[in-house]
């Protein structure tokens, strides 16, 4: 990480140590969930008492010509 944004390592864990905690992280997953619900694309999608996510898997018929087999551990 520290190459790829040219910050030094100790830099990092310095400000993961005192800035990225649970509690931090959490209060700024709740400000990040809140913003999106007040969007208006949002609304589109209901109340928030559903979600969709990755890794979905929906039976179909056949082979399909790109499908490779899913190896979960």
């Amino acid at each position: 990480m520290s190459e790829a944004c040219g910050v030094s390592c100790d830099t990092l864990a310095w400000t993961q140590e005192w800035y990225a905690g649970d509690e931090t992280l959490r209060e700024a997953n709740t400000v990040l969930v809140d913003h999106h619900y007040q969007l208006e694309l949002a609304k589109e999608f209901g109340g928030a008492t559903r979600s969709s996510s990755d890794g979905q898997r929906f039976p179909l018929r056949g082979k399909p010509l790109t499908g490779r087999d899913m190896n979960i551990r």
